[in-house]
């Protein structure tokens, strides 16, 4: 549903950390051609920022993709270095909770 030549944000629900600061340094860096990751400590964290290109591209290939990751293999990334160590959140379990949120689910 995406509209042609429009970027597009890409968040996992299970990272509640993002917060406008990451989002605009990220849409400060954005080039068409391109996506942008966040990082902290050399470490790729979410989201993700495709470029209009690439949001084309996964328009007209998603059928014959295998997964979204090989996909991005293919492409070219833009790192956005961030302090932030939220955005390697990825919580799955009661344990990832409880270290982020310090209470019991």
């Amino acid at each position: 549903k995406v509209k042609k030549d429009h970027g597009v944000i890409i968040q996992n629900i299970d990272n509640p950390f993002v917060t406008p600061d990451i989002i605009k340094g990220m849409i400060k860096m954005y080039r068409d051609d391109t996506y942008v990751v966040p990082q902290y400590q050399n470490m790729n964290g979410h989201p993700l920022l495709l470029g209009s290109q690439l949001v084309n591209a996964l328009k007209e290939t998603a059928h014959q993709l295998g997964d979204f990751k090989s996909f991005l293999k293919e492409k070219t990334p833009v790192f956005y270095k961030t302090y932030d160590a939220a955005i390697m959140a990825n919580i799955n379990s009661a344990d990832e909770y409880f270290k982020w949120f310090g209470k019991e689910i």
